[in-house]
Formats: structure tokens, sequence, C-alpha cells
């Protein structure tokens, strides 16, 4: 965890504050960072990163760790969809993470 808060503090200081001002550091006692400030229709966070609207646990996963490999999207390894925690995703194939969850990025509104 100490290592996240190294590269934290290297982050410019505009990303460190909303990702500060958006975050409950834990859930239910687990080490899951919950995003609390906008939202898409499925539960997944939303911010600015890179001059794009993104899912949070993109952006801090990129601004934490690395780059995602394209075509690889992250898996939340602790199956909570607003958690930004970069600890608890891993770049996996759309059909990994299709196999381990609910895959619901493209579900219809009504559903």
């Amino acid at each position: 965890m100490s290592v996240l808060l190294d590269l934290f503090h290297k982050l410019p200081l505009r990303f460190q504050q909303r990702i500060i001002s958006s975050v409950v550091s834990s859930y239910k006692g687990t080490p899951c960072w919950l995003w609390v400030s906008t939202k898409n229709r499925n539960g997944y966070g939303r911010t600015w990163w890179k001059k794009k609207r993104r899912v949070a646990h993109r952006a801090v996963y990129e601004a934490l760790i690395e780059d995602i490999p394209e075509g690889l999207l992250l898996d939340h390894l602790c199956q909570v969809r607003d958690c930004v925690n970069p600890l608890h995703q891993e770049p996996v194939t759309p059909k990994v993470n299709t196999e381990r969850g609910e895959a619901v990025l493209f579900r219809k509104k009504n559903s």
C-alpha cells in the first residue's frame, strides 16, 4: 500500500484532489476504495482523465499502475463495481472478464 501512496503523491494535484474527494477508503472492512462521486448507469465511477471522460477505476489504475493494453478490460477482483483500488483490478480479455463475473458494460438501460 505504501507503494501506491508514493505513486499517488506523484499525480497532478488536481487529480489527487478529485480522487480524495470522490473515494471512501474502505467498504465493510475491506481495502476497497469506493467511488462515491458521479457514476454511470451500471454503477461504475466516472471522472476526467487525460482530457477524456473515463470510468474511474481505469483512470486510477492508469494513473497509479500503468496504461491498460489495448483490447483489455479491468476485472474487479473484489467484485465491487465502484471500487477504484488499483490493487483490486487486473487487465484481462473481454472473454475472461465475462467468464469471471457479471459483464454489464453494454447492458440495456431498462434490464
